[in-house]
């Protein structure tokens, strides 16, 4: 039987700096990044791809008849908004693949630790069943891992909040 999990690799400590390096060379090259708050998020203007064509040909007839337009208008800002919109598209799809694959990897690579470290706190068990002597201290030390999932669980079997994640 294969003991190997679903990952196996290995990131340095010099391979991740070089990365956060990079990522951070990343933001330097968009200064004009902004984060807004959940009540932005919620209440503000959203353009989805179902917006852009209305948006084009607003541009579009606006850069025709600008005779039509207040003063205030400034149609070089609306032209740079629309193209930041569509190379911010790009970017997010490559950063959210990149993103899904890295979370996913870790999501792996955690459950081939957690599955290891099950068959050692098993096998221990099964030791000590067997009567081998001294290791009723590290099985209580790793049991506890599991105290914490029991008092989590609800009447209907389900986890409470503080215990997700543990």
């Amino acid at each position: 039987m294969d003991k190997k999990g679903r990952v196996s690799g290995q990131l340095t400590k010099e391979d991740l700096d070089h990365l956060i390096g990079q990522i951070r060379h990343i933001k330097k090259h968009l200064p004009f990044l902004i984060q807004l708050s959940p009540e932005e998020r919620r209440g503000g203007l959203k353009m989805g791809d179902r917006t852009v064509a209305f948006v084009e040909r607003a541009l579009q007839i606006a850069q025709e008849r600008k005779d039509l337009l207040p003063p205030y208008v400034d149609l070089e800002e609306m032209e740079r908004d629309l193209e930041l919109w569509k190379n911010l598209g790009i970017l997010v799809q490559e950063l959210s693949s990149l993103l899904e694959a890295v979370e996913d990897t870790r999501m792996a690579a955690g459950a081939d630790a957690y599955t290891t470290a099950l068959l050692i706190y098993n096998s221990l068990r099964q030791a000590a069943e067997a009567g081998v002597p001294g290791l009723d201290t590290l099985i209580a030390e790793l049991s506890r891992r599991f105290e914490y999932a029991t008092k989590g669980r609800t009447s209907t079997g389900e986890q409470s909040e503080e215990s997700q994640g543990e």
